[in-house]
Order: structure tokens, then C-alpha cells, then sequence
């Protein structure tokens, strides 16, 4: 790998770190009693969106400054149909990054619906990890 990949590669890297951060978060939080629901939403979108970059970023496409998962999946569609394809239900995850960050009037989101989100957060995190399994391991190197 030359050092223009290298840095392309540690750069994704960087991006499946903070989407596992906030995943453990959001698992964190969801074992809670009675936990915090609505930071689930939160990590759970923050988690898909880094997925979603890292993976645009292995792709070498510049990630735009959004929060629209929708948005993002329409970029990934141009360099993997497949993984935009099977992640479109993640696009639900899209307004709780902002959502229940701020007081507002808005249904709080219940233990349901949390397990419900996380699992999209989760759908997105296999189908890139597999995607990009060979550079996780090591083996592309």
C-alpha cells in the first residue's frame, strides 16, 4: 500500500473507531434502567453516519457536513449499490441527530423503538464492516 492509501486507510479507520464509540455508547445506554432512550436515537444515527463515511472515505469521495443519512446512502450508491441498497432502512436514524439534542416538543423514544434503531445503527455497521473486512484484518495490506 503507498502512502497516499495509508493515509486514505487510517482516515477511514478513523471514522469505524468513533462509529464503534458510539455504538458501545448506545448499547451502554440501552442496558440502562430505565434508560436514557433518546440517547440510543442519538448514537445510534451518529454510529450509521460514521459507517457510512468511513466507507465513502475508503472510497476516496469526499464526505460532505451532514447528518442525511439518506444523502450519504445516495453517495454510497454510486461506488456500492448493494450496501446502499440493503442499509436504506438506516434513513430512519436521520432526525435523531438532532432531534432530542435540544428541548422541543417531540415524543421521547422508548425502550422499542431504541432496540429498533440501534438495530439499523447495527444493520449498517455488518454490511460495512464485511464490506471492508480484508483491510480490518489486515489481509489487503
Amino acid at each position: 500500500m503507498n502512502t497516499d492509501d495509508e493515509l486514505q486507510w487510517d482516515l477511514a479507520r478513523g471514522w469505524l473507531e468513533k462509529a464503534e464509540e458510539d455504538m458501545t455508547a448506545a448499547r451502554v445506554l440501552l442496558e440502562g434502567l430505565p434508560g436514557p432512550f433518546n440517547a440510543v436515537a442519538f448514537h445510534a444515527e451518529q454510529a450509521a453516519e460514521k459507517l457510512l463515511k468511513a466507507l465513502l472515505v475508503y472510497h476516496r469521495i469526499d464526505i460532505p457536513r451532514t447528518h442525511d443519512l439518506s444523502y450519504l446512502l445516495e453517495l454510497v450508491a454510486d461506488v456500492e449499490p448493494d450496501i446502499a441498497h440493503r442499509a436504506r432502512p438506516a434513513r430512519d436514524l436521520t432526525p435523531h441527530a438532532v432531534l432530542h439534542r435540544y428541548p422541543g416538543d417531540y415524543e421521547p423514544t422508548d425502550r422499542d423503538s431504541a432496540e429498533h434503531l440501534l438495530s439499523l445503527a447495527q444493520l449498517v455497521g455488518s454490511l460495512v464492516t464485511e464490506r471492508l473486512s480484508s483491510y480490518l484484518d489486515g489481509t489487503a495490506l
